[in-house]
């Protein structure tokens, strides 16, 4: 339903109409509060990030023994290229909630952006031990062991991990994307480190 009218509501009045619509959706039930990133992404498709901004973090007063403004917040500082800020909250999400996965998947792709690998890898492998069948997680710390580090241990745990994955036969295109492209990496470290 949430869906129809935000596509009615972009027609008569675009996206600052929609985004005033779904505010006000929370407004009348506090606890409803699956419409705010909807309309923090309105706010930005009609130029006004700091009204974005503050429609994401009102999930904090909303939900606070909840992950998700955590998860919602970080999520919204990748999307508007502010990882700093995005490790930064996702971090203090996980000092209060160690086992949320989402968190350290969060954590991993900020720390991508600002080009710590290593972080990436140990947020990765976190990810990953809290839920071990993340074919995502898996992916992306199977690339990074093979791109950020170049011992023969980090190499065969990647290769683990891609057969895992193989087995499991994923469909999303960024997993198999990240399969062929550890399995050719590796195939030409192995090439290069063999003796002539």
């Amino acid at each position: 339903m949430i869906t129809n009218l935000i596509a009615l509501w972009s027609r008569q009045g675009g996206p600052a109409a929609t985004a005033n619509h779904l505010v006000a959706l929370t407004d009348q039930d506090p606890g409803f509060t699956y419409p705010l990133p909807i309309a923090a992404r309105a706010w930005l498709e009609a130029s006004q990030p700091r009204q974005a901004e503050q429609t994401i973090r009102r999930m904090f007063t909303l939900l606070p023994g909840s992950s998700l403004p955590y998860r919602e917040a970080a999520s919204f500082y990748l999307l508007v290229d502010r990882p700093s800020e995005a490790i930064s909250t996702a971090t203090d999400g996980i000092a209060q909630f160690p086992a949320d996965p989402d968190l350290h998947l969060l954590q991993a792709r900020a720390s991508l952006q600002l080009g710590d690998r290593e972080a990436a890898i140990r947020s990765f492998d976190e990810a990953l031990r809290l839920r071990p069948d993340d074919q995502l997680a898996a992916a992306q710390l199977a690339r990074l062991l093979v791109t950020a580090r170049k011992d023969s241990g980090s190499r065969a745990r990647a290769l683990a991990l891609v057969h895992d994955l193989q087995f499991d036969q994923p469909s999303d295109e960024e997993v198999l994307t990240a399969i062929g492209e550890v399995g050719q990496l590796a195939r030409q470290i192995d090439a290069a480190q063999r003796p002539r």
